[in-house]
């Protein structure tokens, strides 16, 4: 008498179908395997679709995190006016850095190199202006260059009878000239000494 498993692989072998490649597409032509020729239609538009909002989706991501730490203004609800001050000869990189210290700006570099890339480093002029913590980049960088602040004004006291050298040493003493020899040259030609108008 034969062993049980035997019998039972003999049964399975008699049962098993024998499938080839041409048998499988013909089987999947009907039955639950219809929607073949669909699928394979609609399959890359699936994928461009889902690859689209994946892309979009990690642009805006970054984009959300680059606006946040860098070029969002520091409080959107404060308009409060604050006064802010360029002194004469001021370099971008100076005025940057007093930016992000006085709480306008988030990066000072961001402002620096989007001013340079706009070739507007060179018109930021000295004086007054008027700023709010509620400002984006671009109308701080407006402001600023327009030249519309104020321009830095100081009181001097000039003794009738004082010589021109006596001018410019009393002027260098107070702080207000950085070369007496500058100013005595300023003088001789008329032009403009350090961004201030001598009359």
């Amino acid at each position: 008498m034969k062993p049980l498993s035997e019998k039972k692989g003999r049964e399975n072998k008699k049962n098993r179908v024998e499938w080839d490649p041409q048998s499988v597409r013909e089987d999947r032509s009907y039955g639950f395997f219809w929607y073949d020729w669909l699928w394979r239609l609609v399959r890359p538009f699936i994928i461009l679709i889902t690859s689209a909002i994946i892309l979009i989706g990690g642009i805006a991501f970054a984009y959300n995190k680059v606006y946040e730490n860098y070029l969002m203004p520091i409080d959107v609800n404060d308009n409060n006016p604050v006064a802010f001050f360029i002194e004469s000869g001021s370099s971008l990189t100076t005025v940057a850095r007093k930016l992000e210290e006085e709480g306008f700006v988030r990066n000072r570099s961001v402002i620096k190199y989007l001013m340079d890339f706009q070739g507007l480093g060179s018109k930021i002029k000295a004086g007054e202006y008027t700023l709010s913590h509620s400002m984006t980049l671009s109308d701080i960088i407006g402001i600023l260059t327009t030249g519309e602040g104020k321009a830095p004004t100081r009181m001097i006291t000039v003794i009738p009878g004082w010589k021109i050298e006596t001018i410019a040493k009393s002027f260098a003493e107070q702080g207000i000239i950085s070369s007496e020899q500058e100013f005595l040259d300023a003088c001789r030609t008329g032009e403009i000494y350090n961004d201030y108008y001598y009359v």
